[in-house]
């Protein structure tokens, strides 16, 4: 694919073998998508999901190759998905892959959302590939070729790329690890996200990023922290813990001291006494 601006203004990580410490990764680097699919697998087992800079600690989420070194690389913490995502585009531009930032929408189920996730778009072998390191739940291990129809079977998951409208595309994940409205656990079938084939800027994110740090958001109305594992997944919904296990589930409710212990040991994201003790307490709704 011929390089343009788009291409030109995607940065770089810093320092790429120090993230890959991070992320565990010790194979050999090789710009295919052998490659590729282990690099997302050791970046969903190793960095988790989490909103705690918006919803507890009060500060602002940069978007800057450096900001997210700092925060991810040498502070050992995770991100929301414009985080996670630009941080692991930067890495694999470093790295020599051709990528660019995607577009994506959260699906609803009757209406159209906002932009207000991000993905990362990869050329490889005349192809364009989708992958998600920042969802926070159920996701592709692999990276999907955006073509109407693709579909990989990841263990007891899959998930289809299928055509939408326009650019735009669906992808569904068919998942045991999925939690319904009874608290239950349950394989359910759905359209994750909708996303763009066109070409991403990083510059787009920043505005994006801002509606999802403001007052009244989501993410700062409800914490939460998540971790892929090879059989589901762990998660900090509020102040409940739940472990997805295969087909069990286990849920229980955290008092503060829990919390942080559950925090160290589990997801890896240790705070200062200073850091933790400006966390006010919260009643969530």
């Amino acid at each position: 694919m011929e390089k343009g601006l788009f291409f030109d203004s995607v940065g770089c990580i810093p320092d790429p073998d120090r993230y890959l410490e991070r992320i565990g990764y010790k194979g050999k680097i090789e710009v295919n998508k052998r490659c590729l699919d282990e690099l997302i697998v050791a970046h969903h087992y190793s960095v988790p999901f989490e909103n705690l800079d918006v919803c507890d600690l009060n500060r602002p989420i940069v978007l800057t190759p450096e900001h997210l070194y700092d925060k991810i690389v040498l502070h050992n913490r995770g991100g929301y998905c414009f985080e996670m995502n630009g941080a692991f585009l930067f890495l694999l531009k470093a790295l020599g892959f051709t990528v660019t930032p995607a577009y994506c929408r959260v699906a609803r189920a009757d209406a159209l959302s906002p932009i207000l996730h991000r993905g990362v778009l990869i050329y490889l072998d005349d192809k364009t590939y989708f992958c998600d390191v920042g969802f926070g739940g159920v996701m592709s291990p692999e990276a999907l070729v955006m073509e109407d129809g693709y579909s990989i079977q990841a263990g007891p998951e899959r998930f289809t790329i299928k055509h939408y409208d326009g650019s735009w595309y669906e992808l569904v994940g068919d998942s045991p690890y999925r939690i319904n409205r009874d608290g239950k656990l349950e394989r359910i079938e759905k359209t994750d996200l909708l996303i763009s084939k066109e070409l991403g800027f990083c510059g787009d994110f920043d505005m994006f990023n801002d509606r999802c740090q403001a007052p009244g958001s989501n993410f700062h109305n409800r914490r939460t922290a998540v971790l892929r594992t090879p059989t589901g997944q762990i998660a900090i919904n509020n102040n409940t813990y739940n472990i997805i296990d295969g087909d069990k589930l286990t849920s229980r409710t955290l008092t503060r001291d829990e919390r942080r212990k559950v925090m160290a040991e589990d997801f890896g994201l240790v705070f200062t006494d200073e850091e933790w003790d400006s966390i006010p307490e919260r009643d969530f709704q």
